[in-house]
Parts: structure tokens; C-alpha cells; sequence
């Protein structure tokens, strides 16, 4: 699947401060391409290397875009949480392992729940702001 690449949607990149591949936010594209970005997991805001993150012109690492507003990202926050029902939260921490349906309480995001699982030590999690990909049982 091929996603248009655009301003202010996500793609993987190499984060220079975590020093891992993660979800970045595209803070500005020049000739259709990601020149700037902002990674979700520390804020740090970079240029793109394109050398060592993506192929010119693939846009094969777009991610599906988020809830269109925060009205609906805040909706289905709520419809997660009631489906969840009274289980107790757990501390983010990156060397953690979490499993689908864990609550969690990040110092940024705020309280969240384990919606999916990419592949190797990424977990989806949705947050009231909508949904954010963490990093969990970190070995580093």
C-alpha cells in the first residue's frame, strides 16, 4: 500500500536522539518529499537524512493518518477506555513489555491503552490526543 506522503503525517524514521527508528510527525515537505520532521516519542525535531531513512519518491513508510480531530481521537479514547473497564495503569517506561489492552500513563501523552503491536518492540497505544507508536521492551 502506498500512502501519499503529507504535512503533519507520520512516518518511520531514524530518531538521532533515541538513536532508533520511530514514528516521526512531518513538519515540512519540499518537491513532495519529508525535509523536516519531529519525532513522537522525544519531540526532537530534525531534518530528514535521506540517505539512511527513505527511498526519493517511495512513500513507502506513511502511516495511516490519524483521527481527523481531536473531538474524534478523544471519542474513540473514551470507547477504548469503557471497553478496557477498572484495570489498573502502569508507569510508561520503554524498558517495559506491555500487552494489548494494558493500560498505561505516560509523563507526556497522558493515560493511554495497548491497541496494536508492530513489529519488533513497537506497541500502538491510544491516547486522549489520539493514537501514538511507543517503543516497549526496549533491550538496548
Amino acid at each position: 500500500m502506498n500512502l501519499e506522503l503529507r504535512v503533519g503525517g507520520e512516518i518511520d524514521l531514524d530518531c538521532p536522539k533515541c538513536k532508533l527508528n520511530l514514528a516521526h510527525t512531518i513538519l515540512a515537505m519540499v518537491d513532495g518529499e519529508p525535509v523536516k520532521v519531529r519525532c513522537n516519542t522525544c519531540g526532537y525535531e530534525h531534518k530528514v537524512r535521506k540517505s539512511r531513512n527513505i527511498p526519493k519518491g517511495s512513500g513507502l513508510r506513511a502511516r495511516k493518518s490519524r483521527p481527523s480531530g481531536p473531538a474524534e481521537a478523544e471519542a474513540t479514547w473514551k470507547r477504548l477506555l469503557d471497553e478496557a473497564g477498572p484495570i489498573p495503569r502502569k508507569r510508561y517506561n520503554m524498558y517495559e513489555s506491555y500487552e494489548k489492552g494494558d493500560l498505561i500513563d505516560h509523563p507526556a501523552f497522558g493515560v493511554g491503552i495497548v491497541t496494536n503491536y508492530f513489529s519488533g518492540n513497537k506497541i500502538e497505544v491510544g491516547f486522549r490526543s489520539g493514537p501514538k507508536v511507543l517503543v516497549h521492551n526496549y533491550k538496548g
